[in-house]
């Protein structure tokens, strides 16, 4: 892959930065001529020069003044490589002179020494490699510092190993020796501490082990046709030989081979730095124009162009960003490139021409605007979430911006991937009215998932989820959402179930209206939209008493339309105190409830059941004996009865039962045999009988026979006898009368006051019969009756003929003897019209005049008798009051012990002994005459009242007149007054 193929940017800023003591040659700092070696320690650059007093060793700071310089070797010598350690502050430089042993020294800089106060000398390693007549060609030390590695032109290396460090001695041997020059080496140390030597020469590539002895063999050889060149080998952060092919970059591990990247470009020199950056030193032409996207940062070209032999050959600076894959950097200066280090944040480059350039990185942000004023967004993206100086703020922003970046592309459904990465509490309006155009709806649910798995939806975007997920038929996502978020608080119910209703999804809105509790709205969904009876039955069964209660109220209808047993069961159970969630109706082969009704079915042919007994035989068929009783019995078995609440009033499901008289029936019947469990009002109770006689009279108006008319009136005739007591008369009167049964009207006037009406129906009627039965039922107890008959039996020919004679006698035989009717007013009832003759009421009227003839004899012999029992007192009186009275009693009336002295006797010859009456009064002149006979005081007391009553007669003339104005009979009022003494003064005799 050519540089060409690589994107180019220009996200570090390059300044030439010359020596600030150029006009000075004995105190030149970095651009001196004799500079053989540079490194970075601290927050100091130490270089290496020869001088006339020998190799010097300088330090500047970050403002380019000298900090340090002292004396590190003699004249002849030659610094080459310096490494800096900086756990230990230890500047390792290590220096040759040809024919002579290689000279390392170590310098402690954090000891100075007393009299110069520059670094102290604190150990020094000589390498010997045979005739020493052969340059280093590479260094390198472990990162415990106690390896180091030299490389020779003559392909030799050789290990130095000690506490270095400490000056504690150290040994050193060749450990490799090659026909081809060193151009590499790095170490490589393993979490077990294993330390493992990169070895590269122009031709191949190999590790050496470190420890033990080693005979010059080879560990392994990673790469026996490729070596690399001389600076173009560097070792990675994870400890990977990183070498600069011309062909390629190509990573080695201690076991082979590893990636590549594929980056044609001639490479002088190579580092890595800052782990993640590598920087290519390679030639190139001021006169080539950039490949296509590439940035070139000419702030660099500080050239001179009396120095430059040929102004268009010039070193070309690549700065590679590995994680990345694009150059991040490149540009060119006029000499070659002695070094690159990175110090204060920065990278600096040194050139041949004695320049120092400092490279610096432009900060995130800076890169990011770069990138994304290209619309490079994904490169930003990746670029920011390597970083952690860019908040995840920024990094929405950018997602954002591609997103839009995309969206004005065309591009929905990737600038929607994008979207949904750069959610914002805040954001969410603009893209969701952004794809609200049908033509872009398919990308939305994903956005709208998001902000849900994100806990930012709110209940408007869960709505138009489940809107998005409906229009585009999803009904995968549809019913996974649903179950995933049924019962969130994020959730529009109603909204939801609008919509799911709307669009078809009727299983979908039902299952919402479950999962919410919302079981009446389910059972409306199952019943007008999915038309599934069946399923929306077994749903019910499962719900709570209250629950079944208000669907039932408001859907019975529906259900009783297709599964009117089933049904009727449900609510048998529920209006009876019985129903449990999850119960159980049927015992029969067909099953428990509904096991019977096809899956597919809407509706059952049930057979016509006319009793709540023979419903329950239907659908428990093996019901116990001592269950069973006869079809019309209305009764309660208490022992298998054991309600589980208060049921509510019957009346509220009647207008269900609408089309369906006899489920209804059934229904009574089950809720009046378990009623009076409960203690119930009569009135309620009454209403039910009285609504299940209505229905018995109603079933038999349309009854096709004699006998189904007649099985349906018995009923009725048997409820009202059975219940007679608890029915409402007026109702039974009123609903017999309207349905014209008879035996009902007569049920109902089966009361006192009700007879005489029920008679007179049965009269304005012209029914002979039932006016005869009124009477034969009801005239013992009500006589008016016989009055009333009377009347009725002589009105027509064809009456009398109907009733006979023989009746009518026995009619006229009561009134006599019961004095219903006079004489006169009899006569005057039979003459109303000629049905009846005189031989009608002969015998009659012979019994009438025998018996007028017997009363007035024995009226005579009354009233001698009281004569005679009147002159009989009188006469007794006046003997009292004149004559004296002998007493001769010897016992005492009241304890009837023998009488002894005090004693009282009255005249009506009773005696007491004188404590007996509890009177102190003494016998003789002192004794009270008011004493009176206990024995005879109540009759007194009695007799007393009565004349008092007389008297007060006597005086009252306003009650005579008022009791005379309101009398239908005047001789019998003025009889009755004159008996109790009204007329004359009453006096005490």
């Amino acid at each position: 892959m050519s540089l060409s193929s690589w994107r180019h940017f220009n996200f570090f800023e390059g300044a030439p930065i010359r020596d600030p003591c150029s006009g000075n040659e004995d105190n030149l700092l970095y651009s001196d001529p004799t500079l053989s070696a540079i490194c970075a320690a601290d927050e100091r650059v130490f270089f290496a020069v020869t001088k006339s007093a020998g190799i010097l060793v300088k330090g500047f700071d970050q403002d380019l003044g000298l900090v340090n310089s002292w004396v590190a070797y003699a004249s002849g010598w030659t610094v080459s490589y310096m490494k800096y350690i900086p756990e230990a502050r230890i500047l390792i430089t290590v220096a040759e002179n040809l024919g002579s042993p290689v000279l390392v020294k170590l310098w402690s800089l954090k000891k100075l020494d007393k009299k110069t106060n520059q670094p102290k000398c604190q150990s020094t390693l000589s390498v010997v490699n045979g005739s020493n007549t052969y340059p280093i060609s590479a260094f390198a030390i472990s990162r415990e510092s106690n390896i180091l590695a030299f490389g020779y032109g003559d392909g030799s290396v050789i290990l130095v190993r000690g506490d270095i460090l400490n000056d504690r001695g150290y040994r050193q041997r060749l450990v490799y020796n090659s026909k081809t020059p060193i151009t590499g080496l790095a170490f490589h140390e393993n979490p077990q501490g294993l330390v493992t030597l990169y070895v590269t020469t122009v031709s191949k590539i190999i590790t050496l082990p470190t420890n033990g002895k080693n005979e010059g063999k080879t560990d392994r050889v990673l790469d026996a046709n490729k070596g690399a060149d001389l600076g173009c080998v560097s070792l990675t952060d994870k400890g990977e030989l990183l070498v600069g092919h011309q062909d390629a970059l190509r990573y080695y591990t201690v076991n082979g081979h590893g990636p590549s990247i594929a980056l044609s470009v001639p490479k002088k020199q190579l580092y890595y730095l800052n782990n993640r950056y590598i920087f290519i030193i390679t030639s190139g032409r001021l006169g080539n124009e950039p490949s296509s996207g590439e940035i070139t940062n000419n702030t660099l070209l500080a050239v001179d162009r009396s120095r430059v032999k040929d102004f268009f050959e010039t070193t070309r600076l690549l700065i590679i960003d590995i994680q990345h894959k694009h150059v991040a950097f490149s540009s060119q200066i006029s000499h070659a490139v002695k070094d690159v280090f990175m110090i204060w944040n920065n990278f600096y480059l040194l050139g041949t021409d004695g320049i120092l350039y400092r490279i610096h990185e432009r900060d995130i942000n800076a890169q990011l605007d770069i990138l994304v004023q290209r619309d490079l967004y994904d490169l930003a993206i990746e670029l920011a979430s390597g970083e952690s100086s860019v908040n995840n703020s920024e990094i929405l922003k950018i997602r954002k911006k591609y997103g839009d970046y995309l969206f004005n592309k065309g591009e929905y459904e990737t600038a929607m991937d994008n979207y949904v990465k750069s959610i914002t509490p805040d954001g969410a309006s603009e893209i969701i009215i952004k794809y609200s155009d049908p033509s872009r709806i398919t990308s939305l649910p994903k956005y709208l998932e998001t902000l849900h798995q994100m806990n930012l939806a709110t209940k408007d975007h869960i709505t138009l989820l489940f809107n998005c997920y409906t229009r585009l038929g999803d009904t995968a996502n549809l019913n996974k959402y649903i179950k995933d978020i049924c019962d969130s608080k994020i959730l529009d119910f109603d909204a939801v179930v609008k919509i799911c209703r709307q669009s078809g999804y009727f299983t979908e809105a039902a299952f919402l209206a479950e999962k919410h509790g919302e079981n009446e709205l389910a059972v409306k969904i199952k019943l007008n939209d999915i038309g599934n009876i069946k399923e929306c039955l077994n749903f019910i069964v499962n719900l709570e008493a209250e629950d079944v209660l208000h669907i039932m109220i408001n859907h019975s209808r529906v259900l009783l339309d297709s599964f009117p047993n089933e049904t009727t069961a449900i609510l048998i159970e529920l209006f009876t105190g019985k129903y449990v969630p999850g119960m159980k109706i049927g015992n029969n082969k067909n099953t428990q409830l509904l096991e019977a009704i096809s899956d597919n079915s809407s509706s059952i042919t049930a057979p016509v059941i006319q009793s709540y007994r023979a419903f329950m035989s239907y659908m428990t068929p093996h019901l116990n004996n001592d269950e069973t009783t006869q079809e019309n019995e209305i009764t309660i078995d208490s022992k298998s009865y054991e309600p589980t609440y208060l049921p509510p009033q019957p009346r509220l499901i009647f207008s269900s039962f609408l089309n369906h008289p006899n489920e209804f029936i059934i229904f009574l019947e089950a809720c009046i045999s378990k009623f009076d469990y409960f203690g119930g009002s009569s009135k309620d109770k009454s209403d039910l009988l009285s609504t299940l006689f209505e229905m018995y009279l109603e079933l038999a108006s349309q009854a096709n026979t004699e006998s189904e008319k007649f099985e349906w009136e018995n009923k009725a005739k048997t409820l009202g006898k059975d219940f007679k007591a608890e029915m409402d008369t007026t109702t039974l009167l009123l609903l017999s009368h309207l349905a014209d049964f008879s035996e009902g009207q007569l049920l109902a006037r089966d009361a006192d006051g009700y007879q005489l009406d029920i008679f007179r129906a049965f009269v304005i009627n012209n029914d002979t019969q039932g006016a005869l039965k009124v009477l034969h039922q009801f005239a013992q107890d009500e006589k008016e009756l016989y009055v009333l008959a009377l009347s009725f039996f002589v009105s027509s020919e064809e009456v009398f003929n109907e009733v006979g004679e023989k009746e009518l006698q026995k009619v006229l035989d009561i009134i006599r003897k019961e004095k219903l009717l006079s004489p006169l007013q009899v006569v005057q009832a039979l003459s109303v019209n000629s049905v009846a003759c005189i031989s009608t009421i002969r015998d009659y009227l012979l019994e009438i005049i025998k018996k007028e003839k017997t009363d007035i004899e024995n009226n005579r012999l009354l009233k001698e008798s009281y004569k005679a029992e009147t002159d009989a007192k009188r006469a007794e009186i006046i003997k009292l009051t004149k004559d004296p009275t002998t007493i001769q009693s010897t016992r005492c009336t009241e304890c009837n012990t023998t009488m002894d002295l005090p004693a009282v006797h009255f005249l009506c010859k009773h005696s007491y002994h004188q404590r007996c009456l509890n009177e102190p009064s003494t016998i003789g002149k002192y004794a009270k005459p008011t004493l009176q006979c206990p024995t005879c005081l109540p009759d007194m007391e009695a007799i007393r009242a009565i004349t008092r009553a007389q008297e007060d007669i006597s005086g009252r003339h306003d009650l005579f007149k008022v009791s005379l104005d309101d009398s239908e009979s005047k001789f019998m009022t003025v009889t009755d007054f004159f008996g109790r003494g009204a007329i004359e003064n009453a006096g005490i005799v």
